[in-house]
């Protein structure tokens, strides 16, 4: 091998970055580090769990969904002399790759969500998702503490894989945290009884939707392995705002209710979020879509199908982005009258569309890919957008980019 491409194959795979971590993963040894992984719920997850712990002492957790092999290396780094806890969100890209996340990592805790068909173009199967997931929990050593959807019987066969303690979360009777009576139909937020110990505690959220539940357990469980008395994380949890763009409730000048969901665009978070309007009581009730990831489908399949689940509830669908006429004709199509379904190219004409028409007691639900930046429409609506980029790389929140009020440079 060439000098030259020696030092490009360095640079590609971070070697550097990742040498620097794993030196300073041995020194930093007074954290207690938690790796949150799972196919689904990690990113709210390790948000929640690491306010709870932040209330304990000093924390340091992954930014945003910084989980692959430039963002760990950074989150160890960011573990400093004086950090009580580090979370970190460890993601694959594919198979064979979890073993470089254990090592930089080197968990003392790990709490795994759950395993879902996202990623299915590069895995197998399901099966071989949790395969590689597994690798994750046979790194912790016997002081280890493996943290366990009981509810997914693929994360609960990794208990065998541990050598040390197992603590399980769900609402399963083998769940040592277990939720029971799980409610959240908006307006009303998410709350569930949650039996710890032979103890019942009531825990109101402030989270849109049943579907998180698995992650204020997972959270309230990685707590609980990490130390923290139960009531304690649970009177923490009922503080916690959503995190951001994630069913993320913002009323607007109008009186409007805008459930902000555009930073995940996979199909698990199009469901959960779908489910939350249908549920929904709402005066009227408004659909802003673009498109979604993790579907390999021709877009007149993956949309159409969509378009049929809106029209079953929706007073306004607005679509926006490339597919916007594929799946405006497939909402019309499913009896929805012209009246009732917009398109727009770009998000300015669509957030100025939005401005004017939204009222008080609308409930509209923000939903597209991470791509799209649909968080654009949503800034538009409150004030001036610089940004005009029909496409962007970053896969950041507009609102942690410079360019989105033009203040880059």
């Amino acid at each position: 091998m060439s000098s030259a491409w020696g030092r490009r194959l360095w640079t590609a795979l971070n070697l550097p970055l990742v040498a620097a971590a794993l030196v300073w993963r041995r020194v930093a040894t007074r954290a207690t580090v938690i790796a949150v992984s799972g196919s689904r719920g990690k990113t709210t997850t390790k948000d929640l769990l690491a306010r709870i712990l932040d209330e304990r002492g000093p924390t340091t957790a992954s930014f945003g969904t910084e989980n692959g092999r430039h963002g760990l290396p950074r989150t160890v780094l960011a573990i400093g002399p004086r950090t009580r806890y580090g979370v970190v969100e460890v993601g694959i890209d594919g198979p064979g790759l979890m073993w470089r996340g254990a090592l930089v990592v080197q968990p003392t805790i790990v709490v795994m969500t759950c395993v879902a068909d996202e990623h299915v173009d590069r895995f197998a199967d399901e099966d071989a998702i949790a395969a590689e997931k597994r690798v994750l929990v046979e790194s912790l050593g016997p002081e280890g503490v493996a943290v366990l959807n009981a509810d997914d019987h693929r994360v609960a066969a990794m208990a065998s894989a541990a050598r040390g303690r197992v603590v399980r979360f769900g609402e399963s009777a083998e769940a040592e945290i277990r939720g029971e009576g799980v409610s959240a139909v908006w307006p009303e937020r998410l709350r569930l009884d949650v039996q710890v110990d032979g103890e019942r505690l009531r825990l109101q959220t402030q989270l849109v939707g049943e579907h998180w539940a698995p992650s204020v357990l997972a959270a309230l469980a990685g707590a609980y392995a990490a130390g923290v008395p139960a009531a304690e994380a649970v009177s923490a949890m009922e503080g916690l705002a959503p995190v951001p763009s994630r069913l993320e409730p913002v009323t607007l000048d109008s009186g409007a209710v805008l459930l902000r969901d555009e930073y995940n665009g996979s199909i698990g978070t199009l469901d959960a979020a779908l489910t939350v309007m249908e549920q929904a009581r709402a005066e009227r009730r408004v659909a802003i879509l673009s498109d979604f990831t993790d579907d390999d489908r021709s877009p007149e399949l993956r949309l159409g199908d969509v378009a049929r689940r809106v029209a079953k509830f929706a007073d306004l669908a607005v679509f926006v982005g490339a597919q916007r006429d594929v799946a405006a004709q497939a909402a019309l199509a499913a009896g929805m009258v012209p009246e009732q379904v917009k398109r727009f190219g770009d998000f300015q004409a669509c957030a100025d569309y939005l401005r004017d028409e939204l009222r008080e007691g609308d409930l509209a639900l923000l939903k597209g890919r991470n791509a799209d930046h649909l968080g654009r429409i949503y800034w538009r609506m409150v004030g001036p957008v610089a940004c005009e980029r029909d496409e962007c790389p970053l896969r950041i929140l507009c609102e942690d980019c410079p360019e989105l009020h033009g203040r880059a440079g």
